[in-house]
């Protein structure tokens, strides 16, 4: 039996979580399926419930206080990373065998300055990607954010990444050439199956984004096409659903969209549905003919998973780690990033071909109940974190042998 640490600052059922905190809670659950004690810390004002057998969540605010004034970014994530180590410490010592966090916001970074507790880094998008494909302006403020994510990718005990794309992404962005230097495998994401979906509904087609409404997320690209798709497909409908950026990045894509075609007859068939609860976006999926996720970039994209859950077929893009996810033409489609009138042809592919939607989104719904399963994510997990353990005590045993000479 393992005692497990998951570091998750934004977790289920906050309103905002994510993908990273969709397979942290499905890695909890899976871990604590298998017997493994398991604790989850998140940022909560209520410190600590339990959430099933062997599974326990705790919660701490990060101090209101700026650590680091004028930095807005990099202060954000480091009074979390803070916070989470504090309660971390309340466990007592002994208390976790492994701790595991994602680079994305260093969440760990304060537990591996520690020295204490060994920390496996799961991989996602890093932030060298994020600013590139969102066109963010240089400043001191992202420098010091990426020089944090960097030095806890560096100093891991144990690297995961979801795909063989985003391990390389993060050596070759962020200048890791040593990244393989310690325990690292490849673990797909997974998610728990679910019921057999029912069929589809006979009613007018409908096309699902999912994901915040930014550049990386493809949502562009989808915009520029959607007048021509309405137009020619009167009954048609669009429903988007993910949080926008704050005002202070200027209009919203969904206020730019509406503010250029609030005349146009089909405007009324495109749904911004916002930042949704699990049960609305399950019923959006189980609804949708199609799901099409256009991104820039995906280190895996769990919403390709989510879709074929409910057998709805996906079109994605050949970037990142999502062609190691879909399967182009059996799974789903995927066209090049960044290519409009591609995506067009691959959505009018799909709405005019119902077999090839059924092939696809029944294949889909077989590989996530094999190849992307939640149980087979944690199974592989605990191996990895035995391995890391070994490791560690391997790395630690000559320093030892040498305290212990006379």
């Amino acid at each position: 039996m393992l005692r497990v640490g998951l570091i998750c600052r934004i977790y289920p059922p906050h309103p905002l979580a994510g993908g990273i905190s969709t397979y942290m809670r499905e890695l909890a659950q899976g871990l604590a399926a298998l017997g493994h004690d398991v604790h989850v810390f998140t940022e909560s004002r209520v410190p600590v419930r339990r959430a099933g057998p062997n599974l326990s969540i705790h919660g701490r605010p990060p101090d209101p206080l700026p650590l680091l004034p004028g930095m807005p970014h990099t202060d954000r994530h480091l009074r979390w990373a803070v916070a989470a180590t504090d309660c971390i410490a309340t466990l007592g010592a002994g208390a976790l065998d492994i701790v595991e966090s994602a680079n994305w916001g260093f969440e760990g970074l304060g537990v591996q300055r520690g020295g204490r507790l060994p920390v496996v880094v799961r991989l996602v998008t890093p932030l060298t990607v994020v600013r590139t494909t969102e066109r963010w302006q240089p400043s001191a403020d992202l420098d010091a954010a990426v020089s944090l994510e960097r030095w806890s990718i560096a100093h891991a005990n144990g690297l995961i990444g979801s795909t063989t794309a985003v391990l390389d992404t993060a050596r070759e962005t962020m200048r890791l050439e040593s990244i393989r230097s310690v325990p690292c495998a490849r673990i797909p994401l997974g998610i728990a199956p679910g019921p057999p979906p029912a069929p589809k509904p006979a009613r007018p087609a409908r096309l699902l984004f999912v994901g915040r409404l930014e550049r990386r997320k493809g949502i562009h690209t989808l915009l520029e096409i959607l007048p021509t798709l309405l137009d020619a497909r009167p009954s048609l409908h669009v429903d988007v659903a993910g949080a926008e950026l704050g005002a202070e990045a200027g209009p919203t894509a969904r206020e730019r969209f509406l503010a250029e075609h609030r005349r146009a007859r089909w405007v009324d068939r495109v749904h911004f549905h916002g930042s949704v609860s699990e049960a609305a976006l399950d019923a959006l999926y189980a609804e949708a003919t199609i799901l099409v996720a256009p991104s820039l970039y995906e280190s895996f994209g769990l919403i390709y998973l989510e879709a074929m859950r409910h057998g709805t077929p996906v079109i994605g893009c050949r970037a990142g780690g999502v062609p190691e996810v879909v399967h182009d033409g059996e799974t789903g489609l995927l066209v090049p990033p960044d290519d409009p009138p591609a995506l067009l042809a691959a959505i009018t592919r799909l709405l005019d071909d119902p077999a090839l939607r059924a092939r696809l989104g029944a294949a889909g719904r077989r590989s996530v109940e094999t190849e992307f399963s939640a149980q087979r994510m944690a199974e592989r997990t605990a191996e990895f974190y035995r391995e890391v353990l070994a490791d560690v005590r391997r790395s630690r045993a000559p320093a030892t042998a040498a305290a212990r000479q006379p």
